[in-house]
C-alpha cells in the first residue's frame, strides 16, 4: 500500500476519533459548569451567590471558555469526519448525520472568531450579519440570541441560539465507539503499515 495513503488513513481515523472524544468530554465539562452555576442561582444560597459578583464572574468566564473549546472540538470533529468519509465510504452516513446534528457549528465558530475587530459582527459588519441573530424558541421571536450568546431553553443548552450541546454530545457518543472499533480493526489488518 502507498505509504501516503496509509498515513492519510491513520491521520484521519486517529484525529476523527480524538475530536469526537473531545466533543463528548468538552460537552460534559460545559454542561457541568452550567449545571453548577444554575444550582447556585436556584438554591437557598441564592442571596449569597447574587452578592458574590466575583464568583459569578468566574463561573461566567469558565462557562464561556468551555463553550469556546466545545465549539472548536465540534468543528474539528466535522473536518476530520469529512476526511474519514472521503477515505472510507462506510463513514459517509456518520459524517452526514454529524452535520445534521450540528448544522450551524461552523457558523457559530466563525461568528465567535470574528465578533471583534475592524470588520466584526459586534460592529455590524460580519459577512453573515443577517444571520448573527437567531430565533432560539419554538415560536418566531420568542427567544432571540446572537452568535456570542448561550441560552438554556427547555433544558436544551444552545450556543449562539443554534448549536445544541446535548444533541452533539449524544450523537458523538453514538459514533465514537464505531470509529474506535474501526480504527482497531484497521490496526489489526496492518492498514497503516
Amino acid at each position: 500500500m502507498d505509504n501516503s495513503i496509509s498515513s492519510d488513513k491513520f491521520m484521519a481515523l486517529s484525529n476523527g476519533k480524538q475530536w469526537l472524544r473531545a466533543c463528548i468530554v468538552q460537552g460534559h465539562r460545559l454542561l457541568k459548569v452550567s449545571q453548577y452555576q444554575n444550582s447556585l442561582e436556584t438554591h437557598s444560597n441564592r442571596k449569597d451567590f447574587i452578592n458574590s459578583s466575583q464568583q459569578r464572574e468566574l463561573l461566567d468566564e469558565k462557562r464561556r471558555i468551555e463553550e469556546y473549546f466545545f465549539i472548536i472540538a465540534v468543528n474539528k470533529a466535522r473536518e476530520w469526519l469529512k476526511e474519514v468519509a472521503n477515505l472510507y465510504q462506510e463513514f459517509k452516513p456518520y459524517k452526514t448525520n454529524f452535520d445534521n446534528n450540528a448544522p450551524l457549528a461552523k457558523e457559530v465558530r466563525d461568528m465567535r472568531e470574528h465578533e471583534i475587530g475592524d470588520r466584526s459582527y459586534l460592529k455590524g459588519m460580519g459577512m453573515k450579519q443577517d444571520k448573527f441573530l437567531r430565533n432560539a424558541g419554538k415560536k418566531s421571536g420568542e427567544i432571540v440570541a446572537d452568535a456570542t450568546a448561550a441560552i438554556i431553553n427547555e433544558g436544551e443548552y444552545l450556543i449562539g441560539g443554534r448549536l445544541k450541546v446535548q444533541q452533539v454530545i449524544s450523537y458523538s457518543e453514538k459514533i465514537y465507539p464505531k470509529i474506535v472499533d474501526f480504527f482497531q480493526q484497521e490496526l489489526l489488518k496492518g492498514t497503516f503499515s
